[in-house]
C-alpha cells in the first residue's frame, strides 16, 4: 500500500487543482475567426494560448511549492537546537527544493524557447 501513496497523492493533486486551472482562464476562447469556428496554432501555442497559460500555471505552482519547502527547511534548521539528525533532514530538504526549483525553471525556459521557435520562426531570435 505504501507504494501507491505517491501515485494517489499526484492524482488527488491533479484532480483538486484542475478546476482551479480551468477557472483561471487556461481554456482559450475559440470563437468565430474570419467566419470559421475553431483554434489554430496561435490559440494553442501562442503567447496567450492554452499551452502557454498551462505552462505558466504549472511553473508558478512549482515555484510556490519550492519556496514553501525552502522556508520550512529553514525553520527546521533554526529550530533543530543542535540535533544533527533534524538538521541533516532539513538540509536534505533544502537541497531537494533548490534542485526542484532549478529543474522547473530550466524546463520552463527550454519549453518556451522551443515553442517560440516553432510558432514565430526565426523572426524573434
Amino acid at each position: 500500500m505504501k507504494k501507491f501513496i505517491p501515485f494517489i497523492s499526484i492524482v488527488a493533486f491533479a484532480l483538486l487543482f484542475t478546476g482551479v486551472a480551468l477557472a483561471a482562464g487556461v481554456v482559450p476562447d475559440c470563437e468565430f475567426i474570419g467566419g470559421v469556428k475553431g483554434c489554430n496554432w496561435t490559440h494553442i501555442f501562442g503567447s496567450n494560448g492554452i499551452f502557454n497559460k498551462l505552462l505558466v500555471w504549472i511553473t508558478t505552482t512549482a515555484v510556490s511549492v519550492a519556496t514553501l519547502a525552502i522556508l520550512w527547511a529553514g525553520i527546521v534548521m533554526v529550530t533543530s537546537q543542535g540535533n544533527q539528525s533534524k538538521y541533516g533532514e532539513a538540509k536534505d530538504l533544502l537541497w531537494l527544493a533548490v534542485k526542484g526549483l532549478v529543474v522547473s525553471l530550466a524546463a520552463y525556459l527550454v519549453i518556451m524557447t522551443i515553442i517560440r521557435f516553432f510558432v514565430s520562426g526565426f523572426s524573434t531570435f
